[in-house]
């Protein structure tokens, strides 16, 4: 999927750019079709089928944009700076999002899209209120065990050191879960559900 952020300027010699939020190119028709952006109902196409341009009103301020990976869209947006866990989840609420959650297996994979599989990234979930209980930030719903097991690190999580935040790394050549001081600087991925 590609994002074309020239739809974000708005002329009124080309009416696509204030009365659509999307259209899709097709490859093999070599068409343009207009749509109405994404969500459950209209996923977005599948690579084979074209090239998506979402005009999604995102602020590029902010570094929001669509990704789409998998069947699974969100809007997010990757920070590299450092921050710990509290103060990374107080800037994506300061945004209008949280930081990013993977309630199934489709969703982590986003996740391991969007972070390209690098660094030591804070993901919004954690067992700060009860040890051993990791939930989400967005609603505190408790991780799913069949996606926790697939995830996580084998014998992660521990609670070394008082571990109750979860970040995504590289752990024997593939990306997972492990836990962490809440304390520690990790870059984190924010997302929102519309720009």
């Amino acid at each position: 999927m590609q994002l074309n952020s020239e739809m974000n300027t708005l002329s009124p010699d080309k009416p696509y750019k204030t009365q659509c939020s999307s259209f899709m190119y097709n490859r093999v028709t070599k068409l343009c079709t207009p749509g109405s952006g994404l969500s459950p109902l209209f996923p977005p196409p599948t690579s084979t089928e074209g090239d998506l341009f979402l005009g999604d009103g995102c602020d590029s301020n902010q570094n929001f944009r669509s990704f789409s990976y998998g069947g699974e869209t969100t809007y997010a947006a990757y920070f590299n700076s450092y921050q710990n866990f509290t103060d990374a989840e107080t800037t994506c609420q300061s945004l209008g999002g949280h930081l990013f959650v993977a309630k199934t297996l489709a969703r982590f994979d986003l996740f391991k899209f969007i972070v390209n599989s690098t660094g030591w990234v804070w993901i919004g979930l954690n067992d700060i209120q009860v040890e051993g209980m990791f939930v989400w930030v967005d609603d505190g719903q408790e991780v799913d065990p069949v996606v926790k097991t697939n995830i996580f690190e084998t014998n992660q999580p521990d609670n070394w050191e008082n571990a109750d935040c979860a970040y995504g790394s590289i752990w024997n050549g593939r990306f997972v879960l492990d836990d962490a001081p809440c304390s520690g600087f990790m870059t984190y991925v924010c997302e929102k559900r519309s720009c």
